[in-house]
């Protein structure tokens, strides 16, 4: 799956979206699809989803969906990257984007800076962005750290690379990485079908002509499940 599709139904999915509860609105894709955001049509998602088997996982009695807002998706990805939260995304390296910059857009309040007490009903225009933001940022200091220390990777362990270039996509290591990564964003194990679209993912970048196509899958794989749905709303 291309990263724009992935910014575009991301953006769709939380423009507008009530910050607290959406009566009805996760019947689609909240259980189960990974890869896709909203509307039910990634491989096993919930009740309303399209034809994708549901991969065993049970329904959701109310089907509803909550963004996480600022607190809960730092402290999630923090959790899942094993990066300090403070740590995830900085503005010019000093102010955390989550905490500091981007706390309003993401549902939180400041009530010394901008006189908001209360949290807002809906997320703004701009919070796909920012959320885009701090998974990117998040997943690129974790594909450096454990490529600049591979003893003491947490989730990109060991991948044979040959040339920048993956050198088995199917391999073993390739799988037993995106089963560590949707394990800690997901909370589950992935299905075949969400390892086959990750896998997929490369062949589209090597199809671009990257200078570091395996870096930088490593990078779009990361952000893939971090920005899903599964992992932005509970």
């Amino acid at each position: 799956m291309r990263l724009e599709h992935l910014t575009l139904v991301l953006a769709i999915a939380l423009t507008g979206c009530p910050g607290k509860i959406v009566e009805d609105a996760g019947t689609g894709g909240g259980a189960g699809g990974g890869l896709s955001t909203g509307g039910g049509t990634a491989t096993g998602g919930g009740s309303g989803g399209g034809s994708g088997s549901d991969a065993g996982y049970a329904r959701s009695a109310k089907g509803n969906l909550r963004f996480k807002g600022n607190e809960r998706l730092t402290f999630d990805y923090a959790v899942a990257l094993g990066i300090p939260f403070d740590q995830l995304c900085n503005e010019l390296g000093q102010y955390p984007c989550t905490f500091t910059v981007h706390t309003v857009a993401l549902g939180g309040v400041d009530p010394y800076g901008k006189g908001l007490f209360e949290t807002p009903p809906v997320t703004g225009a701009t919070t796909a962005i920012v959320v885009e933001r701090v998974a990117l940022a998040s997943c690129v200091k974790r594909v450096t750290m454990d490529l600049a220390t591979p003893a003491a990777a947490i989730v990109f362990k060991s991948i044979p690379v040959s040339g920048s270039k993956l050198t088995n996509p199917q391999g073993p290591e390739v799988r037993l990485a995106l089963t560590e990564l949707a394990q800690r964003g997901w909370l589950r194990d992935p299905t075949e079908a969400e390892l086959q679209q990750l896998i997929q993912l490369n062949t589209d970048i090597e199809a671009t002509n990257v200078a570091d196509p395996a870096t930088t899958w490593m990078k779009a794989a990361c952000f893939a499940v971090l920005s899903s749905a599964e992992a932005v709303f509970y």
